[in-house]
């Protein structure tokens, strides 16, 4: 049901979207949003299920498998990002700014998956649904409350990053109110090795 709700505002957000700014602008700001989620489920590297799998067995690596699966994403996402500026360089067309935001939004769902895949594993499904139903809400309200002369699209795309940094810290704040991130960090070669190899095959 939250789902539900959620894809209906976010439904009327994207027509005021669309309202605001002219059809290039809308098109690069729906782009940046497709490539951070592209670059983000590439850094995942197959290891979602492996963090809900890991995790309803054995809840107590929650903030093992929180920090260091964030430390290898991280590096994941640099590595590729920096393919992706080099290929932008040569073949792109969108500026530096663009490219740090990029980086930046891809960083923010990464920290969001991170947190939804101990709630799942976990079997709390309760938390993610009203805080993605808090978010469109919140980003709803930022549409339709944005003043004129502040519609292009490098401040919606800031707007946007700012929106869900804010329901990721949320997300976060929940796990650590509600006690979910257990036990005590592992060594980060250790616990990397053992991610990428139950993830890969998940990944290809």
């Amino acid at each position: 049901v939250g789902t539900v709700f959620s894809q209906l505002i976010s439904l009327i957000s994207i027509l005021e979207t669309t309202r605001l700014l002219v059809p290039q602008e809308y098109g690069l700001f729906s782009f940046l949003i497709a490539q951070g989620l592209l670059l983000s489920t590439i850094s995942s590297m197959g290891m979602s299920i492996t963090f809900v799998r890991r995790i309803a067995r054995d809840p107590s690596n929650s903030k093992d498998l929180f920090f260091n699966g964030m430390f290898l994403r991280s590096g994941a996402m640099l590595v590729l990002t920096s393919l992706y500026a080099l290929y932008n360089y040569y073949l792109g067309s969108l500026t530096l700014v663009q490219i740090a935001l990029l980086f930046v939004l891809t960083f923010i769902n990464c920290l969001y998956d991170l947190s939804e895949n101990i709630f799942h594993g976990n079997q709390r499904m309760l938390p993610p649904s009203i805080i993605t139903l808090v978010y469109s809400l919140l980003w709803f309200t930022i549409i339709y409350s944005l003043p004129s002369g502040y519609n292009n699209v490098n401040i919606l795309i800031l707007l946007y990053l700012i929106a869900n940094a804010i329901k990721a810290g949320i997300s976060i704040w929940v796990l650590k109110g509600q006690n979910l991130l257990k036990g005590a960090r592992s060594d980060f070669l250790q616990t990397s090795k053992k991610l990428v190899n139950e993830g890969w095959p998940y990944f290809v």
